[in-house]
């Protein structure tokens, strides 16, 4: 019985942890994507770089890690 509590609190604890660090590191990796989406001068490569931005923030609002960093990856080869 006290393994099974103690078994239930810690993956509580596991879960309600691992959402701020997702939070933050696709915020981060937004952040720093804009940053480098801003310099782009070549219209259509930052139209494409803005339009996988925003698909990235899309993700990261559903809780899709994997998804937004494909997308932030995506818009950082659209800049190059």
């Amino acid at each position: 019985m006290m393994k099974s509590l103690f078994a239930t609190a810690a993956f509580t604890a596991l879960l309600m942890g691992a959402a701020p660090a997702f939070a933050a590191d696709c915020a981060s990796g937004i952040k720093t994507t804009d940053e480098m989406v801003i310099k782009i001068t070549d219209s259509a490569k930052k139209t494409a770089a803005m339009k996988h931005m925003a698909l990235a923030r899309e993700k990261m609002a559903a809780k899709d890690e994997a998804g937004c960093m494909v997308h932030l990856d995506d818009a950082m080869k659209s800049g190059k």
